[in-house]
């Protein structure tokens, strides 16, 4: 039963809530900067149209979560690294683009049962976050392990797809549970592609056939409006998974197969496609809008494309499945959004009230049917998913071929092999020579950690 004074204590929270969104808010979009100071308590009072008390209550919360200073007679100042500071009404989301301008919807959802809750990309990280698959591998360590929540929150798991978890269980946690996934295809413009009198190729087209499509392009087309490159870990991923290799096995006894002939093989043709597109050592990014809008060739893309295609576009389109490589592996790196729990949180409420609604039907249901992704429930996924449509056809032939293996739950060293690999493909340097440098730093680096972690263990002994 709610008391009246139950009631006065949520209205109170609630102003809190409003003020503390307004500073934020206006901190997020530069309206105020670092070390500034904040107009005065009563002037925010009148802008937000809640007391002179609670605006008061609202600045020294945010004194002390570490977003805004409070001086003596002098005010509120914002402080310095307040980007860094971890918000439990702050719901982190990576990279909001065109293909994730849904997410306001899902925060309203969200809000239902988590009032409060305030959707942010500026602020580094938050309690509750949305993430990549290699960030969530390579941070691992910084979240908490959902597993016991998510068996408690759904004991009955036949809705679901297992298999992409599977990316996520390291070193005995489940540090992240995932949203929705996909495997990459490649979208094509098949009238861009008529214009340039090439032919629109089919899934199981090899190397060969695909440098030749691209060099056919190139004759007609600019090189950024060929096929979207970019040097991260994402996109050259798949090109050494298609070929074969890995950068990690954590199970090997040898984990580094960084100098492994397959993997330099797929970094050796993302750097061919990357000469054969004229793209020379600059970065060649392009959004899912220019593909959308009918500007670009070809994309490599999981099925959040499908979610900015649609009926009015005044071009034709398809997809095809990523080239055949001689020798590799039928597989592509997996697309995933995540939902990820920092450590630092201590409501058991607050991450089962998360997991519930995330995956819940209305909100899977909700993705399914705005076409983003592949929905993580079954029942949701069979409803967004048109097998009678040729491309949806292909992302369920595909979606059993994925892999997720990016990296090692080390951040230090899955971040220094990324940018390594990184610097390697823009250096234009040797990239055999280089990977097995990389290798064999990777490989000391693993026995210092191995030595340091086991004198830690004798100091706690």
């Amino acid at each position: 039963m709610t008391t009246l004074a139950d009631g006065k204590i949520k209205n109170e929270i609630d102003r809190v809530q409003v003020v503390r969104h307004y500073i934020l808010d206006r901190l997020e979009r530069g309206v105020y900067k670092s070390g500034q100071r904040l107009p005065g308590a009563r002037k925010i009072a009148d802008e937000t149209g809640v007391s002179f008390l609670m605006t008061q209550h609202a600045i020294e919360s945010l004194a002390q979560d570490g977003i805004l200073e409070v001086l003596a007679r002098r005010g509120a100042f914002v402080q310095s690294k307040w980007k860094t500071r971890v918000l439990d009404d702050n719901f982190c989301v990576f990279d909001i683009a065109t293909t994730r301008s849904w997410i306001p919807d899902v925060i309203e959802m969200l809000q239902e049962s988590l009032p409060g809750l305030r959707q942010t990309t500026i602020f580094e990280k938050s309690t509750l976050e949305y993430r990549p698959t290699a960030y969530v591998q390579s941070h691992a360590s910084e979240y908490l392990d959902l597993s016991g929540y998510f068996d408690e929150c759904f004991p009955e798991k036949s809705d679901f797809f297992l298999d992409p978890f599977k990316r996520f269980q390291i070193g005995g946690s489940l540090v992240g549970i995932p949203f929705i996934f996909s495997p990459r295809v490649i979208f094509i413009n098949s009238t861009l592609f008529e214009k340039c009198g090439c032919k629109v190729p089919q899934s199981g087209w090899g190397w060969d056939e695909f440098i030749q499509t691209v060099r056919t392009l190139g004759k007609h087309l600019p090189e950024d409006r060929i096929i979207n490159w970019v040097n991260q870990s994402y996109l050259w991923m798949n090109f050494i998974m298609r070929a074969g290799g890995k950068l990690f096995d954590a199970n090997a006894e040898d984990k580094i197969l960084l100098d492994n002939a397959k993997t330099i093989k797929g970094l050796e043709l993302f750097c061919q496609l990357r000469k054969e597109i004229g793209a020379g050592r600059e970065h060649i990014f392009n959004t899912y809008k220019d593909f959308a809008d009918g500007k670009m060739a070809m994309f490599i893309s999981g099925r959040q494309m499908r979610h900015i295609l649609n009926d009015a576009n005044d071009f034709s389109w398809s997809a095809v499945a990523m080239p055949v490589i001689d020798g590799g592996c039928d597989i592509m790196a997996q697309a995933t959004d995540v939902l990820c729990v920092r450590k630092s949180c201590t409501s058991g409420k607050l991450i089962r009230t998360f997991i519930k609604t995330m995956l819940s039907p209305e909100v899977q249901n909700y993705v399914a049917e705005i076409r983003y992704g592949i929905p993580i429930r079954q029942s949701s996924a069979l409803k967004s998913l048109n097998l009678n449509e040729e491309t949806d056809s292909l992302f369920a032939r595909e979606m059993s071929k994925v892999a997720g293996e990016y990296c090692l739950s080390s951040l230090t060293l899955s971040s220094l092999v990324a940018d390594g690999i990184e610097q390697l493909i823009d250096s234009g340097k040797d990239l055999k020579a280089g990977m097995e440098k990389l290798a064999e730093m990777a490989r000391f680096y693993l026995e210092i950690k191995k030595y340091a972690d086991a004198n830690n263990n004798n100091n706690l002994d």
